[in-house]
């Protein structure tokens, strides 16, 4: 018997609350973006804007770079219509440029004629913000490559290079500490990077600390991204027109890009009925665990109609990723993983490999799905279906664009789409038609056959799905275990990845195990924290019942249990020290839940090491 209930005490400080963001561009009306609309951004038709003033930069002493990079035309006319914006008073403009299109080039151009239309005595820091370091990265590169002697500076983690013309800066770095932004000084304008995310309250914060919403005296922004639509709306709120934009099709059409062909592959592992949702895509764990089970089906798929492409292969989960890169290998694939808990190091030796050809195929999970810059790549794997429409065209704009093979002067012509989300006629997916009709979209299985729509038909018959039921990691508190007895703050239940319940407190971790035939049950615990400890703490429960009411208990004595409350960061986003700490763990798309659903997925993956795998 475990001398758990013996153990000291612990109490908690509650965190302090962020306070709340006012911009100062509001939509004229209090209506939320209907559901059909899906996020896209819907400027105000009268948007209010009760104070302002312009900028004006004299652009006429601006020569052009003699750096490496020539501009395209249209991404000058991007760069002058930004200029336009701010003279007009706006001080929030956005452009849309398809992935691919060179939106750091153009960002870089910006910052290049800020540069040189102001005087050095009066001129403020430029400002670029990210929020992956292949983004920064990307960013510094594009700005020294029209001019070597603009001084760049990065802010993120452990670098603090403050004192240079222009500073690119991790927005979460940003958010963390007020300090940054003292440190930094006067900010002469902002650039932000992939701005579809910036409705989130965190990012938003970052914008009006700097001061891009203010009424008067406003720092001068601009925001770029290839997707302007975010699930749950409220880009209308920080970004106050799109000044430039240019579709994926116009760019193909123009020559700047490559065209994508789909071929959707149809496997009889793969039924996503069962797959949870949540903020709109499925639930990564679910996803995972589904998926993993096509590892097969998705090498054969390759080698039938990849085999000759670079590729880059866009997985569920990191279980799923390595056990990818292990099949692929076997099969003859030179591959290698990229995930979140990479030290940069090792990721830039992975780059490097695919960049040389010594690797044909580079597997991930959403580290590549923004700000990667892989021309070679002619070939996008989903291994990951999807809802999203912004995730699916972030990930196949990794293929798209152009490309000349050094050794052969062979031009890469077209990118192939091999999608392993199969055909649904129920379940909505991302798919290449969302982007465009024009795009040609072929269903396969993965030996090489073309399916017709009668085959295809009959094979979804077979996977439809049963009415819903309740099901995972959250429903554990729905048995009705007590009849009649109605309590508004259950107990936080949730199901490690192998179905095991648990309670999650902040220094223990109670769970319940049965034996085979569910006549008896026993509690145990581990510690939340450090070192692996744990124990039994009691067993031969004769019911399921009996055994939560004993964990709880447990808890309850350390003063430790955790309850659910119906309101409780409902409708809350996530912190950035959660996405970050999410994806360390694997978790796929973090941004996309609520603050109380990504806390549930962190306990979940948190457990799951530390239970199933000491216990199992």
């Amino acid at each position: 018997m475990s001398d758990f209930l013996s153990a000291p005490h612990v109490t908690h400080n509650t965190p302090q609350t962020q306070p709340a963001v006012t911009p100062k561009f509001v939509s004229s009306s209090s209506d939320q973006i209907p559901a059909s609309a899906q996020g896209v951004y819907v400027p105000s038709s009268e948007p209010k804007i009760v104070e302002t003033t312009t900028r004006a930069y004299d652009l006429a002493k601006v020569t052009e770079p003699q750096g490496k990079i020539t501009l395209r035309p249209y991404q000058n006319e991007a760069v002058e219509a930004v200029f336009d914006a701010w003279s007009r008073g706006i001080s929030t403009p956005a452009v849309v440029l398809p992935t691919g299109a060179g939106k750091s080039v153009t960002m870089g151009k910006i910052v290049y004629n800020l540069y040189h239309s102001t005087d050095s005595d009066t001129r403020g820091t430029i400002l670029i913000l990210a929020h992956r370091e292949e983004l920064l990265k990307q960013l510094k590169k594009a700005v020294h490559q029209l001019d070597p002697q603009i001084s760049v500076g990065v802010v993120k983690g452990v670098k603090r290079e403050y004192d240079n013309d222009v500073v690119v800066a991790s927005v979460q770095t940003l958010a963390a500490s007020d300090k940054h932004l003292e440190q930094i000084g006067k900010i002469e304008a902002v650039m932000v990077d992939e701005a579809h995310h910036y409705a989130a309250d965190t990012y938003k914060q970052v914008l009006s600390d700097l001061g891009c919403f203010d009424l008067v005296d406003w720092i001068p922004a601009v925001g770029f991204t290839a997707t302007m639509w975010r699930s749950g709306g409220g880009l209308e709120d920080v970004w106050q027109e799109v000044v430039f934009e240019r579709d994926l099709l116009w760019a193909i059409q123009q020559g700047f890009l490559v065209k994508p062909h789909a071929k959707i592959v149809v496997t009889p592992e793969v039924d996503l009925s069962q797959v949870r949702v949540a903020a709109g895509d499925f639930v990564q764990s679910d996803l995972e665990e589904t998926m993993i089970s096509s590892v097969g089906s998705t090498v054969v798929s390759m080698n039938m109609y990849a085999s000759d492409r670079a590729c880059i292969v866009f997985a569920a989960g990191v279980d799923h990723a390595y056990a990818l890169v292990e099949a692929l290998e076997k099969a003859g694939f030179p591959s290698a993983a990229i995930v979140g808990d990479m030290s940069g190091e090792e990721r830039e030796d992975v780059y490097k490999r695919f960049r040389s050809g010594q690797l044909q195929v580079m597997v991930t999970v959403t580290v590549l799905t923004e700000g990667a810059d892989f021309p070679r790549c002619d070939c996008v794997v989903m291994a990951r279906p999807t809802k999203s429409k912004s995730l699916h065209f972030q990930q196949v704009g990794r293929a798209i664009r152009l490309y000349t093979d050094p050794a052969t002067g062979k031009e890469k012509t077209d990118a192939l789409v091999l999608d392993l989300a199969g055909h649904s006629k129920f379940i909505p997916l991302a798919s290449l038609k969302d982007l465009d009709d024009d795009f040609d979209i072929e269903y396969v299985n993965p030996e090489g056959d073309v399916l017709d729509e009668e085959e295809l038909d009959a094979e979804e018959e077979k996977k439809r799905p049963p009415k819903k039921q309740r099901r995972g990691i959250l429903q554990l508190e729905d048995l009705d275990l007590f009849a009649g007895v109605v309590d508004p703050n259950p107990p936080r239940w949730l199901r490690t990845r192998v179905g095991t319940p648990f309670l999650p407190g902040r220094e223990f971790l109670v769970f319940i195990r049965g034996n085979a035939d569910s006549s008896a049950f026993a509690t145990g615990w581990v510690t939340a924290k450090g070192a692996v400890q744990g124990d039994w703490i009691d067993w031969d429960h004769a019911d399921l019942e009996s055994a939560m009411l004993s964990a709880e208990r447990a808890l309850q004595s350390k003063g430790d249990l955790p309850r659910r409350s119906k309101n409780q960061l409902k409708n809350q986003a996530p912190t950035d020290a959660q996405i970050n700490f999410a994806r360390s763990l694997g978790i796929e798309d973090p941004e996309g839940f609520t603050k109380a659903r990504l806390t549930d997925e962190i306990s979940v993956s948190l457990a799951t090491r530390r239970i199933d795998r000491v216990y199992g």
